[in-house]
């Protein structure tokens, strides 16, 4: 038996302090949309690099600079409090 559960916003806090709110939740909604078309073509990739891509497409869309640490501070969020 497998179980999962979403984790992010659930235990997690979702704030990066470089990434306005609206980029956050935005990314966040774009993680998922791009687990299920991936999964919808029988391609996988980890959720790593899901991440990544769903970054780099914010970045485009609102023309700030990716950056490596983004992504590694989405491997460090606080618990909620």
């Amino acid at each position: 038996m497998i179980l999962a559960f979403d984790i992010y916003g659930t235990l997690f806090e979702i704030k990066i302090p470089d990434l306005k709110e609206e980029i956050l939740k935005e990314w966040r909604q774009l993680q998922m949309e791009f687990i299920w078309r991936i999964t919808l073509m029988r391609k996988w990739l980890n959720f790593d690099e899901i991440t990544a891509i769903a970054l780099k497409y914010l970045s485009s869309k609102y023309k700030f600079e990716f950056k490596e640490e983004l992504l590694e501070a989405w491997t460090k969020l606080k618990p909620f409090k």
